[in-house]
């Protein structure tokens, strides 16, 4: 991945090795020729690469990649605890459904209890 950045950064940066194509499709030659290069803006002049622009581009290009890297762990860590809730919840869900039914449970029996011992009085 790195190397690929790095290559697509020195393609930017390096239109003397490469041929210039037009948007019809025809391939423009290169030219030595900075007048003509300054006239016609889709030739390219040539250009030396600076091994200090190569060398930032790279450190650049690591830089972010660490950047990238970091931030893909740091959303991982979100996901995981997003799931660590997902199943608590789960957890305290089914913990509140069974007091409820627990309770529920309870309550009916009460009620029974209540229920008979007023029958059982106005006998």
């Amino acid at each position: 991945m790195l190397t690929l950045g790095l290559l697509l950064l020195l393609l930017i940066f390096s239109p003397m090795l490469f041929k210039i194509v037009s948007f019809n499709d025809e391939a423009l030659p290169l030219t030595n020729d900075v007048q003509s290069a300054s006239i016609d803006p889709t030739v390219a002049a040539p250009a030396t690469v600076d091994p200090t622009i190569t060398a930032a581009i790279a450190a650049l290009v690591v830089h972010i990649d660490g950047i990238h890297k970091d931030l893909v762990e740091r959303i991982r860590q979100v996901h995981e605890g997003i799931d660590l809730i997902v199943k608590r919840s789960a957890h305290d869900i089914k913990a509140v459904q069974d007091t409820l039914c627990t309770l529920s449970q309870c309550h009916s029996e009460f009620i029974t209890k209540v229920n008979d011992f007023i029958r059982s009085i106005r006998r």
